[in-house]
């Protein structure tokens, strides 16, 4: 069997770097793509390609593409895994944070897409996706975030519809939560001065994202090692349903999203996240001063 190929984008660390590292000891052709060149030299030690790639510059993904497709003929895997966080209160995040969020987690994913398509038609491969549970259920002060992952999840939905025919299969992962540089950086942002959601002198959305049990987290060689399995299952043209798309729930918690989102009311889903994040009390105060 010929050696397969894979692009896996934002891999200079967390997600990307761990799936990086699983898909070359099973044997594929690795190219590791991210902005940071230097953080990807350490792939090198498993053979993988470092490529510099921007993933929000059309100039960027065409000239990665390019040197790409001077080595090879086609493309088995073409995994869009770079993102970004987006925190922040529905009604007070900034035109700007929910133009960088959605340009990064959902525009740059179509147009990595489109680029690497026509080298992913010609081996019948797989396009993935790193979903994420936040596009199914309640995140509080994750609105945007929450916005960029269902699009996206909207998108592969079609495009697994759309190319069925040149045999082309496409796994979206709902992603729980993962143990990352990402996450653990995330778990302290904070609300501009005067927020709403300052309450006696508490920045609701810090507290709600310390109040996260860190033993939740799964970690990313778990996931990553998951997520292959899944990837190589799907290579093999095989399904968990009839037709060329894969939803696969990986990382922590995953899996009870799926049951709370699939089988119960969103007002259940409503009060255990609010008492999940510790957010019961703060909210009967806002509401108490807004009468």
């Amino acid at each position: 069997m010929p050696q397969p190929i894979a692009l896996v984008t934002g891999a200079s660390s967390g997600i990307g770097y761990a799936i990086s590292i699983e898909l070359a000891k099973r044997g594929f052709k690795v190219y590791a793509g991210a902005r940071r060149m230097a953080q990807l030299q350490k792939l090198k030690d498993y053979k993988i390609i470092p490529i510099e790639l921007d993933i929000t510059s059309l100039e960027s993904v065409q000239g990665a593409r390019d040197i790409i497709a001077s080595d090879n003929d086609h493309l088995d895997v073409l995994f869009n895994n770079a993102g970004v966080i987006g925190d922040g209160p529905a009604m007070e995040v900034s035109d700007k944070d929910v133009q960088y969020c959605m340009e990064v987690n959902f525009n740059s994913q179509v147009r990595v897409t489109r680029e690497f398509s026509p080298l992913v038609m010609k081996s019948k491969g797989v396009i993935a996706f790193t979903g994420s549970t936040a596009g199914r259920v309640i995140l509080p002060f994750g609105s945007v975030y929450s916005a960029s992952k269902a699009a996206l999840c909207a998108y592969a939905n079609t495009l697994a519809f759309e190319v069925e025919p040149f045999g082309v299969k496409v796994v979206n992962f709902i992603t729980g939560g993962v143990k990352t540089s990402m996450t653990v950086e995330s778990s302290k942002p904070s609300l501009p001065s005067g927020s709403a959601y300052i309450v006696n002198g508490v920045d609701l959305l810090r507290s709600s994202r310390d109040n996260l049990d860190p033993s939740s987290l799964m970690e990313a060689e778990t996931y990553a090692t998951k997520v292959v399995d899944d990837i190589e299952y799907a290579l093999k043209g095989k399904s968990f349903l009839p037709g060329n798309y894969f939803v696969s729930f990986r990382g922590g918690a995953s899996t009870t999203v799926k049951i709370l989102t699939d089988y119960f009311p969103r007002a259940l889903c409503a009060f255990l996240f609010l008492n999940l994040f510790k957010l019961k009390e703060p909210f009967k105060e806002i509401q108490r001063k807004a009468n």
